[in-house]
């Protein structure tokens, strides 16, 4: 994986395009919540994305509440 952090630590999270933070990586074996009123994805295979506030995973594969999932884009806008 990949960490990128350019600019002031003040300025973090980036709201105001003053900076960037990034993490890009590949995982295998993940688990994620989304809200606690879901259950938990699981055996999450994919390549995640997370820049400033914004999450993307692109899914190779996944298990949601027991239906296997394969190929799909999550996208969560201002993860807070």
């Amino acid at each position: 994986g990949k960490v990128t952090i350019n600019g002031l630590a003040k300025d973090f999270p980036f709201d105001k395009n003053n900076g960037e933070f990034s993490i890009t990586s590949h995982a295998n074996g993940g688990e994620l919540l989304i809200t606690p009123r879901w259950q938990l994805v699981s055996d999450i295979e994919g390549y995640i994305r997370l820049r400033n506030r914004n999450l993307e995973i692109d899914l190779v594969n996944a298990d949601f509440q027991g239906v296997p999932v394969k190929q799909m884009n999550l996208r969560i806008d201002n993860i807070g």
